[in-house]
Formats: C-alpha cells, sequence, structure tokens
C-alpha cells in the first residue's frame, strides 16, 4: 500500500524540532544563513517592491513572513496541511498568502522574482524533476534560493531524519541543478550554523565552512 508522502509532515514532525517550531530561531537562520548571503551576491536581491516571492516548503510561514518585510508579495507553500494551518494563524500579513502544494508534483501557477527552498530538496524522491519545474515559475533575472544538508558536512551523520532521502554532495548538487536550466549565474557554498548558540539570546548563529559546513546553501539565477 502507497503512503501519502504528506503523512511523514504532520503536526509530531514539526515539533519535534526546535527550529521548526520558533519563530525566532526560523527568522534569524533565514536572516544570517540566507538572506545576508544572498544581499551579498545579488545586493538588489532583497529589494522585493513591487515583486512577487514564493517559498517552497515554507512550514509555520515565519520566513515567508521575513521576505515580506522586504517588500515582496509572498506565496508560501507547503506539502504539510498542518504547517499550512498554523501558518496561516501566525502570519496574518495581507501581502503573505498559503497553500497546500507538494513541491514535486506539477507546478503551481505564476511567474516569480525570488523562490526560496529552505530544507526542501532533500526530502524529494525526483529533486532534478522538481527543480526544472521550479525554473520554469522564475521571471527573467528571477532567483531560486536553496538550503539542503550536506552530505560531508560533520554534523551530517547526526542528523537522522527518516524524511531526508537525497542528502548530497556541493558537487552532485551543482551537477543537478546546472543540469536542469540555463542558469546564468550558480553558486554554491557550505556554512555550518553553532549548535545551542541560540539559547543565549535566541538567535542562530553560522559561519561559512566552504567545504565541511552542515549546510548547502545554494543561488541560481536565471
Amino acid at each position: 500500500m502507497n503512503c501519502d508522502p504528506a503523512d511523514a509532515f504532520d503536526g509530531a514532525y514539526f515539533d519535534s524540532g526546535a527550529v521548526r517550531q520558533s519563530r525566532s530561531l526560523t527568522r534569524s537562520i533565514c536572516e544570517r544563513e540566507v538572506l545576508s548571503w544572498l544581499k551579498r551576491k545579488v545586493p538588489q536581491a532583497l529589494d522585493g517592491a513591487g515583486r512577487e516571492a514564493l517559498e517552497i516548503g515554507c512550514g509555520y510561514g515565519y520566513a515567508s513572513e521575513l521576505i515580506a518585510e522586504h517588500g515582496y508579495r509572498v506565496l508560501g507553500t507547503d506539502i504539510s496541511t498542518h504547517a499550512i494551518a498554523r501558518a496561516r494563524q501566525a502570519v496574518t500579513r495581507p501581502d503573505v498568502e498559503f497553500a497546500v502544494w507538494d513541491a514535486g508534483a506539477d507546478a503551481i501557477t505564476g511567474q516569480f522574482d525570488l523562490i526560496m527552498a529552505l530544507q526542501v530538496i532533500e526530502h524529494l524522491p525526483d529533486p532534478e524533476d522538481a527543480l526544472r519545474k521550479w525554473s520554469g515559475l522564475l521571471r527573467p533575472q528571477g532567483i531560486l534560493v536553496c538550503t539542503t544538508p550536506n552530505r560531508y558536512g560533520p554534523l551530517s551523520r547526526y542528523r537522522r531524519d527518516p524524511t531526508h532521502i537525497n542528502v548530497r554532495s556541493q558537487r552532485a548538487w551543482r551537477q543537478t541543478i546546472a543540469g536542469v536550466a540555463d542558469w546564468k549565474q550558480l553558486s554554491i557554498g557550505a556554512v555550518q550554523w553553532l549548535p545551542w548558540t541560540w539559547r543565549i539570546d535566541g538567535v542562530m548563529r553560522t559561519a561559512p565552512l566552504p567545504t565541511l559546513g552542515a549546510d548547502l546553501r545554494i543561488m541560481a539565477i536565471r
């Protein structure tokens, strides 16, 4: 009997992760690990006035909220009906909407200037197909940003998440993403989050480690 992939992402899944259930931790790791890096790479990327963003795998919507604060109109999507219900309760900005959507299914309607998928591609049975579909949702000069566990990161062996079915190396993801679309720019690097530092003031800190970071961060421009 085939199981619905969404069944794995219920309330127990989300509430078992300190970052997933915390607005402050989600926002701080998104800001420090992703948005500050993106701004260094493409300074105009966070000028979202009059532009549209899609967050894939939005969870409780806290990163979607943060993206909207940079001026974007945001559609946050997740395969989990539980997560989307919580997101709609937690984030009530008029410039953020939420929808249930399986990121590996047929592409949704719309065109976006920014697509963000944080800790998503490792969950997908066919990330190549999904990434190809996502690239088709980008406007010219649109930016795709992903993070994903680094197969060769020093902490990867301790991250025992059974939903992580496609954990790859930096080299493997570069080959995958380069092969799904004709990108004008592709950048992949590793970053290490610093365990337990959030206990000091509720802020998740990170440090770049070009090869051995626990997470990979990926930016591709159409």
